[in-house]
């Protein structure tokens, strides 16, 4: 069991994501935006951070940076569908380092666990 925030902008995914999070019996937070995660972000440690990159306010590059100046030991799933000035691609490739994972929307539900799994599994 871990415990993980989900920043989503649009609320049916957002709640999607979390329902599928506490099915696996995990721990969930969720913010509608950057803004939003940064109070989750002072209230403590997660172990996963999954964040949309493109949002209003803050982005998802925002939100990893925050997560990652106070809790280092965070991982990260970024997800995007890209937007007006930034390809899907490209947003998600960006996170492509140890420790992140990228999903490129539309995903599956299965792609969406083995990410999760995948990440949780991966030593710090």
């Amino acid at each position: 069991m871990a415990r993980i925030l989900v920043v989503e902008d649009v609320e049916e995914t957002r709640e999607s994501l979390q329902t599928t999070l506490q099915s696996l019996g995990h721990i969930t937070h969720a913010a509608h935006d950057g803004l939003d995660a940064e109070d989750y972000l002072e209230g403590g440690q997660y172990d996963l951070v999954i964040t949309d990159i493109m949002m209003p306010f803050r982005n998802g590059f925002d939100v990893i940076r925050m997560a990652k100046a106070k809790h280092d030991k965070s991982k990260f799933l970024a997800i995007s569908g890209g937007g007006p000035l930034i390809s899907a691609s490209f947003s998600t490739s960006l996170a492509q380092i140890k420790g992140h994972r990228s999903l490129k929307k539309p995903f599956t539900r299965q792609q969406f666990i083995g990410a999760v799994n995948d990440l949780l599994l991966e030593p710090a």
